[in-house]
């Protein structure tokens, strides 16, 4: 009994599917009102960029103390996404004027980040190779979209609604099959206790 308490946590799926649904419906929005919602993706993405850096910066932190030589990457990506929010935040004007540069900033710096956390040994495995070859296809998205000064706001807006929803979609998929698995654990669980 107490190694089925140990592995059985119940709920975790719930944990999935709260922001999944959140960006779900967040996406669909941003799809349907692409104009309405062009000032809102502004200081979303701004947000974004400040949790971005932070995080970044936080976990240069962890990876110094770790000894790893990459720490000082994630550092200047850190400090680079901090002022990306920053600006956007501040000069929403500015931002909404060249938001197709600014969104391809924050894909390139997700995508750098993605792909060196794969590499660096932070994920083992297939998990590090996936994120490292997600985090380049990121990357590269964010260069082309940087290189393309035709993009419109309305279109970065609409890619990004439909990335939300995209994402939603995913997470939602993954958190209901957690809870398929979860069930499916508590049911073996028990017919393993039924038989001791």
């Amino acid at each position: 009994m107490p190694s089925f308490c140990v592995i059985y946590t119940p709920g975790r799926w719930k944990v999935l599917l709260a922001p999944g649904s959140i960006a779900l419906i967040l996406g669909l929005l941003i799809l349907l009102f692409p104009s309405e919602s062009l000032r809102v993706v502004v200081y979303i993405l701004g947000a974004i960029a400040l949790l971005a850096g932070i995080g970044l910066i936080a976990g240069a932190w962890a990876l110094s103390r770790a000894g790893a030589r990459t720490f000082a990457v994630s550092l200047v990506m850190g400090f680079a996404a901090l002022l990306i929010g920053i600006i956007t935040i501040l000069e929403p004007d500015l931002v909404e004027s060249s938001l197709a540069v600014v969104f391809g900033a924050l894909l390139l710096l997700a995508g750098l980040g993605a792909a060196i956390n794969g590499w660096s040994g932070a994920a083992s495995g297939w998990q590090g190779l996936l994120a490292a070859i997600g985090g380049c296809a990121v990357a590269v998205i964010g260069v082309i979209i940087i290189f393309t000064p035709d993009l419109s706001a309305r279109v970065v807006v609409q890619v990004l609604g439909g990335l939300l929803f995209a994402i939603g979609v995913v997470v939602c998929l993954a958190a209901l099959a957690m809870r398929w698995r979860e069930g499916r654990q508590v049911q073996d669980g028990f017919r393993r206790i039924e038989r001791s």
